[in-house]
């Protein structure tokens, strides 16, 4: 549900966890925040976090490569690696698919020093595993291993 008033503002929105697709497009929007560190850090620091959704479970390290003076904007590049576990029970089209993937993920954040925001992320992921689905016109289940090897760039304007 949306309400958008006269002058085009939105007023309200509702029920967006019904949509299909909203949750993981939301829990995408708040990783591109994950790496803010919880203090300053100088060029060559590290720092660690954790972040965990439902099914799906990271742990992360972070560092501080540069910071350069791009279009009058000072702007840090931070090196992203994480180890990844899902392991999640999903319905879609009427049948359960049970997925359970671990792997890897670099990637590298580009991000305004004054705003503190991401500008770009470039994600390069690497998933294996699992995922049995059942139920609908499926007879029993049926296992299926998943490879998953994504590369992805993300861009603020």
């Amino acid at each position: 549900e949306v309400k958008i008033g006269k002058d085009g503002k939105v007023l309200h929105v509702g029920k967006l966890e019904d949509v299909s697709g909203v949750s993981d497009i939301a829990r995408q929007v708040a990783e591109l925040f994950l790496f803010i560190p919880s203090k300053t850090v100088k060029i060559g620091e590290v720092w660690t976090k954790s972040s965990e959704t439902e099914g799906s479970k990271g742990d992360y390290t972070f560092t501080l490569k540069d910071v350069k003076l791009i279009g009058g904007k000072k702007i840090g590049r931070v090196e992203e690696k994480g180890i990844i576990k899902v392991d999640k029970k999903q319905d879609m089209m009427g049948m359960t698919a049970d997925v359970h993937l671990s792997g890897k993920e670099k990637s590298e954040v580009s991000v305004e020093i004054a705003k503190g925001i991401p500008v770009e992320k470039k994600i390069s992921l690497g998933l294996e595993g699992t995922s049995t689905i059942s139920g609908g016109t499926i007879p029993g289940t049926m296992e299926m291993k998943m490879y998953i090897d994504n590369t992805i760039t993300i861009k603020m304007k």
